[in-house]
């Protein structure tokens, strides 16, 4: 594998493979630089959301369709197989060497073409440039019977490091996006500022509420102290009752004023956090339903391009219905406070009864020792599950969990290089550190097992993954932060 730049495609890392009789020339471009080529040199987040958008529409469904995986994988089973070219389109190929970041799409000469003919809004001048270089490439390669294969109108040349380390760089797949949001779902910075105060301000005043309906039914006990004294005309008694009601007054009038100034000083506090996100923020684009601009503050949709779990499918709700709130989430806000130096009690691990919900593929997938799973299922009762928590391993690249009278019912995905074999799965929550080994899961609700081993696209009628897929606000997410926008991890 090498790593080359071609002067007519300036700006796009190329990978060269293979090279003589037995094996092939072959050459790969870096997908989203490519497309920056085509749009006449457009940012690099931009580039990304364009190849995004480009693989989801229909002019790209053959270049999805013909997605290879893994570049060296590919390359070491189709040369071990059968000479030749490789048939794909399009590659995933790690640009740096450290290990760091997360691969990048490469494309073929087919994928190349594949995108120039589909890419709306290209450069023109641009574009019929790079049809006559490909067109020329083609013809070439076609008709030449020399045993070379490099083109006329393409020259490569090794790229320098310095050429490698500005790749490394501008690598865009780690870029970080709203992976979730598309331009339907964004709102004005002004009204995302407005109904988090709305939201603090509702609470803070349901707080001296409550306090004020405290002192009130303190009240009420009191005044019946007194009635009862004067129908028993004791006058020592009553004048314990009067006392009493005075102090109970008292009190209540102290309970309501440090509601009322705690309320300010919160507000206060929050006004002044929201007022700095507010000036610093870059603006937001504007839309004119304004209901639905505040429904989506609230929750997220996951995007099955992105996320592991939208793929994963219950029996008791339809997968599709986005709307509907079936894979909408509120960003998990709960963080561990306790210090770094308290350590958990050396306690084994807990062996959990595992079920895999692998449909009729259950039976074959069990035989399989070389299967292996990374997205699960548990219900437990005790504390709920904090950002620090999971963050902690690098384990996990997905978890999505609800409450629900006491119980947390939690799904987490590992990245895909964690994946566990069935001989491991019965201890995968405290490996990877998502309960401590002083709780142990629950058995979930009308089922025989702990955990559950959900397998994407096979229809379960499992009671976690129902809980998780019912609408409600109250429904929160995770993401490794770095990895949030590639679903191929």
């Amino acid at each position: 594998m090498e790593r080359l730049c071609c002067k007519q495609l300036p700006g796009v890392a190329i990978l060269g493979t293979g090279g003589g009789e037995a094996v092939p020339r072959e050459y790969f471009a870096h997908a989203h630089q490519f497309v920056g080529l085509l749009k006449g040199n457009t940012d690099r987040r931009s580039s990304s959301k364009a190849f995004h958008a480009f693989l989801d529409s229909q002019a790209g469904s053959k270049l999805r369709e013909n997605d290879g995986g893994d570049l060296l994988s590919a390359m070491h089973h189709h040369h071990h197989e059968v000479a030749g070219p490789l048939e794909k389109m399009m590659y995933t190929y790690r640009l740096q060497t450290n290990g760091s970041g997360s691969p990048s799409s490469f494309v073929t000469v087919a994928g190349m073409r594949e995108i120039m003919d589909g890419l709306p809004n290209a450069n023109i001048a641009v574009k019929n440039k790079l049809q006559e270089i490909f067109a020329e490439y083609l013809n070439q390669s076609s008709s030449s019977s020399s045993g070379s294969n490099t083109p006329l109108l393409l020259s490569f040349e090794q790229a320098t490091p310095e050429q490698c380390a500005k790749d490394d760089a501008d690598d865009d797949e780690g870029i970080e996006e709203m992976a979730s949001l598309d331009t339907t779902m964004i709102v004005t910075q002004k009204m995302w500022y407005e109904v988090r105060l709305s939201s603090f301000e509702t609470a803070a005043e349901k707080r001296v509420l409550e306090a004020q309906l405290q002192a009130k039914d303190y009240m009420i006990v009191a005044n019946e102290s007194v009635k009862a004294a004067e129908v028993a005309k004791e006058r020592a008694e009553k004048e314990l009752a009067q006392k009493e009601l005075v102090s109970v007054k008292e009190s209540a009038a102290k309970d309501i004023q440090i509601a009322k100034l705690q309320m300010q000083l919160e507000l206060a506090a929050e006004k002044a956090k929201l007022r700095a996100e507010f000036e610093t923020a870059p603006p937001r684009l504007e839309r004119a339903d304004t209901r639905e601009k505040i429904r989506r503050v609230s929750q997220t949709r996951m995007h099955p391009r992105d996320n592991i779990f939208p793929l994963l499918i219950s029996a008791s709700w339809d997968n599709e219905r986005g709307d509907a709130g079936v894979n909408s989430f509120s960003k998990l806000t709960i963080n561990d406070n306790h210090p770094d130096d308290v350590r958990e009690p050396i306690t084994l691990m807990p062996q959990l009864k595992s079920r895999l919900l692998a449909g009729p593929s259950t039976a074959a997938a069990m035989n399989d020792p070389t299967s292996t799973y990374r997205s699960f299922g548990l219900c437990y009762r005790g504390p709920a599950i904090s950002t620090k928590t999971l963050e902690k391993g690098r384990f996990i690249k997905e978890a999505y969990g609800v409450e629900v009278d006491g119980v947390h019912y939690v799904c987490f995905i590992c990245f895909k290089k964690c994946s566990r074999s069935l001989d491991l799965v019965s201890t995968t929550p405290y490996a990877f550190g998502v309960l401590p080994c002083t709780i142990v899961a629950n058995m979930i609700p009308g089922r025989d097992y702990q955990l559950a081993i959900y397998k994407t696209s096979i229809e379960t009628d499992d009671p976690v993954l129902e809980t998780l897929k019912r609408p409600s606000m109250d429904k929160w997410f995770w993401h490794s932060a770095g990895n949030s926008s590639s679903s191929r991890d």
